[in-house]
């Protein structure tokens, strides 16, 4: 009964016990999308509060810069919970020679797929290619 009380007491005066600590999980810490789309994330619908490091406020977002995107979410206890994930918009850029192509014959085709990496400023530039390396 004691124990009641006092979590009674602490909810009145909006304190969240440590026993009771909230978390938010946004999923992967890395997401990747391709030029032209965004990465939908969400913080989900339990929070009071969404707060977006881009200055978005609601729950759920499309990230269509690469870099960081730091949710902070506040519960209706007061507790606070912040989670990120890590964005990297993929380039894509396909090329082909002119040439005849007849009905049947097959042709080859090479694409290369490049991701944006920003590190505190700077700009990196990777190349994926078709086996993954």
């Amino acid at each position: 009964m004691r124990v009641l009380s006092l979590l009674t007491f602490l909810m009145a005066l909006n304190v969240q016990p440590l026993w009771a600590q909230c978390t938010l999980d946004l999923g992967a810490d890395t997401a990747l999308f391709c030029e032209g789309s965004c990465v939908p994330i969400d913080a989900g619908a339990d929070w009071t509060s969404v707060s977006w490091s881009n200055g978005e406020t609601s729950a759920e977002m499309c990230a269509q810069q690469t870099g960081w995107h730091v949710a902070t979410v506040v519960d209706g206890l007061g507790c606070e919970a912040t989670d990120s994930v890590y964005v990297i918009k993929l380039i894509y850029y396909a090329s082909a020679q002119e040439q005849e192509i007849c009905f049947g014959q097959e042709v080859g085709l090479t694409a290369q797929l490049h991701g944006e990496l920003q590190s505190l400023g700077s700009y990196n530039q990777v190349t994926y290619l078709p086996d993954g390396s």
